[in-house]
C-alpha cells in the first residue's frame, strides 16, 4: 500500500485494513513519515515504511528507489489512497508506474496526477497488469470526456480507453463494471446506495489488491473485489435494514462474512 498525506491518513488505513480482512498474508504500507502516529495506533498488523515527504506532508518525489526493497516482496501493489494532488509527489507516481514490474492498482487521487500524464502509461518498461478504479468523474479527466458522454456511451468509451492504454478498469457507479485491456467488459450486480459514502472506495482498492495478490488474475481480483464489496452493503441491509448508518470501518468488519458466504 502506498499513499497518505498530512490529514489524509484514514484512506490508506482503511485500505489496508480492508486488504487484511480480505485474506492479504502481510500488507506492507509506505507513507509520509508525518502520519506515523496515525499507523501506529490503528494498524498493529502492518509492516510498515516511513518516507521523506514534501513541506505540505505528501511523499516526496525522490523516494522511489526508498521503496524498491519492499516492492520486490509485494505480489500485488496499491498506490494512491489520501495521495494528495502535490506535483512533486505526482513525480513520485510516475516513476512507480513506469518502472513497477508488480501488479498494479492505481486509486484515488493517483487517479487525478495520472490525468495530467496519461500517456506515461505508454511509457513502462514492463508488461505487467494495471488497474485503474475511477468513478465517473475521474474517469472523465483520464479519458477526455465528459460525465455526459460516458453516461451515454459508457461501454465504448471505457473500452477504447483500456485497449489504447493497456489497462484494466474498474469504472465505479451505480453499476460498477469491469473492463479488461482487451475489451472484456463485466457488470456487478451486487451492492446498494451504502457504497456511494466517502471513503468506500479506499475499501473497494484494499480488497482488489488483496484478491490480485492472491490470485495473480486481473479478472479473478476485479470480479470478485467488486462483488464482494457490493456484498458488504447487502449484508448490512440484511442486518440492520437501513443503507444510511454504515461507516467504511462497519463494512470492513464484515469482509469475513461475505466471504464466508460465498465460500459456503
Amino acid at each position: 500500500m502506498i499513499g497518505g498525506s498530512k490529514g489524509l491518513s484514514g484512506a490508506v488505513i482503511m485500505s489496508s485494513l480492508a486488504a487484511l480482512k480480505a485474506g492479504s498474508g502481510a500488507v506492507l504500507a509506505a507513507y509520509p513519515r508525518s502520519i506515523t502516529a496515525h499507523f501506529s495506533r490503528k494498524l498493529n498488523e502492518v509492516i510498515k515504511t516511513e518516507l521523506d515527504e514534501t513541506p505540505d506532508g505528501s511523499i516526496a518525489g525522490d523516494s522511489y528507489t526508498k521503496i524498491l526493497k519492499q516492492l520486490s516482496k509485494a505480489d500485488a501493489v496499491l498506490i494512491g489512497p489520501g495521495f494528495s494532488l502535490n506535483p512533486e509527489t505526482a513525480n513520485f507516481l510516475f516513476d512507480v508506474i513506469s518502472n513497477s514490474t508488480k501488479l498494479l492498482v492505481i486509486d484515488a487521487d493517483a487517479l487525478t496526477l495520472l490525468a495530467g500524464n496519461v500517456e506515461i502509461l505508454k511509457q513502462r518498461k514492463s508488461e505487467s497488469e494495471i488497474i485503474l478504479t475511477p468513478h465517473l468523474g475521474e474517469f472523465s479527466r483520464l479519458s477526455g470526456k465528459t460525465t455526459d458522454e460516458i453516461n451515454a456511451n459508457r461501454f465504448e468509451i471505457v473500452r477504447d480507453f483500456a485497449k489504447e492504454y493497456n489497462i484494466n478498469v474498474i469504472l465505479k457507479s451505480e453499476t460498477s463494471l469491469s473492463c479488461t485491456s482487451d475489451g472484456k467488459i463485466y457488470i456487478n450486480n451486487s451492492g446498494n446506495e451504502l457504497l456511494g459514502s466517502a471513503g468506500s472506495g479506499d475499501v473497494l482498492s484494499g480488497i482488489i489488491v488483496s484478491l490480485l495478490a492472491q490470485s495473480g488474475n486481473v479478472i479473478t481480483a476485479m470480479i470478485c473485489g467488486n462483488y464482494i464489496h457490493g456484498m458488504l452493503a447487502d449484508i448490512y441491509y440484511d442486518k440492520y435494514g437501513n443503507k444510511q448508518s454504515a461507516s467504511q470501518q462497519d463494512l470492513i468488519k464484515l469482509i469475513p462474512a461475505a466471504v464466508t458466504e460465498i465460500l459456503g
